[in-house]
């Protein structure tokens, strides 16, 4: 818990201001409904904006999170006696939390737009489903969201192991193999995965996590002026 509570303490600021921003999007297309009337349903392929603006934005968040955990913070709580195991474990527990947390906002976004729709009368105009109609709707679109979050930070964190680790043309050649969860989540349609592609998500996660633990309990601290 203790490297958990570094992480949280180091990156809470960037969380929030990178979860602002995307309030003030879905604000901003909120907005745009009143001023624009239906756009979402005359000249868009979707039912729903926020599927396509607040979907994949949190992924490459967490990614570049992910890239940081090494190369900030791992020399750090090291030098604080934490062993390296310690620092996998609370790393572990950090991708999971953030994933879920932003598996959570996605989906309470779905219910703002879900909620200004009926409001303006778009709900009443749309010739598409939209992405959630049901609580069963709901927990399925939230387990895809958190799969892909933390496929996405899962990824991150692989990569910047892979260039803290070894040296520049090794992490190159290595990158296929730590994008390996990214490419599988990349590879799914987007808010309509099969039941297969989302366990296909996870046990390359988990594969991905554990190839990160075998990377950290070995790796070399790198002195300040490296």
């Amino acid at each position: 818990m203790i490297v958990f509570r570094h992480l949280f303490t180091a990156y809470r600021k960037v969380f929030a201001w990178f979860w602002a921003i995307m309030a003030l999007l879905l604000a901003g297309l909120c907005l745009s409904y009143e001023i624009f009337g239906h756009y979402p349903v005359q000249d868009n392929n979707t039912a729903s904006m926020w599927e396509v603006a607040g979907m994949a934005a949190p992924r490459w968040f967490l990614f570049v999170i992910g890239l940081m955990f090494v190369t900030v913070n791992l020399p750090v709580v090291v030098a604080h006696g934490i062993t390296r195991r310690g620092y996998f474990d609370g790393a572990a527990l950090f991708i999971l939390a953030s994933s879920a947390f932003a598996a959570s906002m996605v989906l309470l976004g779905f219910g703002v737009e879900r909620w200004v729709y009926h409001l303006n009368g778009i709900w009443a105009e749309l010739t598409r489903p939209y992405p959630v109609n049901s609580l069963g709707q709901a927990g399925r679109l939230w387990l895809e969201l958190f799969l892909g979050a933390t496929a996405y930070m899962v990824s991150g964190w692989l990569a910047g192991i892979a260039f803290y680790r070894t040296r520049v043309w090794v992490a190159i050649a290595c990158s296929p193999l730590a994008a390996a969860p990214l490419i599988a989540v990349s590879a799914q349609p987007l808010g309509r995965p099969a039941a297969w592609e989302l366990g296909l998500t996870a046990v390359v996660s988990a594969l991905g996590l554990g190839l990160g633990y075998l990377f950290v309990r070995s790796v070399a601290i790198r002195p300040r002026k490296a």
